[in-house]
C-alpha cells in the first residue's frame, strides 16, 4: 500500500532537499524517507528494527526500510521518532525485531541480521 503519507507540517522538497548516502551517513532522516516516497520510490511492506543499548538503560531504535524504484533497491535505516511511528502505522508495515546485541551504534553499519522476531508497533 503506497498511499502518500501526509505529514502534520507541510513540506516542499526544497525544505528537505539534502543528499543522503549510506556510505557517508549511517542513518537517514524521516524527511529523507518521505522525500524518496514522493519521488516515486515504492515501499516494501516489511521493515526491520534494531535496538541499540547505551549505558544507564537508554536505547535507540533504528528502523530499516526497503525501497525500490525500477530495477534499483535501497535499504534506508532511520532513527525512531514520532514521524517514523506514524509512517509505519499509515503504511501498515509488518515490523520484525532483529538482534543487535553486542553492536556499538557508533561503529554499526546499517545491515540486517538473520535472527528476528515479529513485533507490533
Amino acid at each position: 500500500m503506497n498511499v502518500p503519507f501526509k505529514s502534520a507540517v507541510p513540506m516542499n522538497d526544497s525544505d528537505t532537499d539534502h543528499h543522503w548516502s549510506k556510505e557517508s551517513q549511517p542513518f537517514a532522516t524521516a524527511a529523507t524517507l518521505l522525500r524518496y516516497m514522493r519521488q516515486g520510490w515504492k515501499l516494501v511492506p516489511q521493515a526491520e528494527v534494531k535496538s541499540f543499548a547505551y549505558h544507564g538503560g537508554r536505547h535507540v531504535d533504528v528502523y530499516y526500510f526497503m525501497l525500490t524504484k525500477n530495477e534499483h533497491h535501497l535499504e534506508m535505516p532511520v532513527l525512531m521518532n514520532p514521524v517514523v511511528r506514524r509512517f509505519i502505522t499509515h503504511h501498515q508495515l509488518q515490523v520484525t525485531r532483529v538482534s543487535a546485541q553486542g553492536v556499538n551504534l557508533r561503529e554499526a553499519t546499517p545491515t540486517r541480521q538473520p535472527e528476528a522476531e515479529a513485533v507490533n508497533t
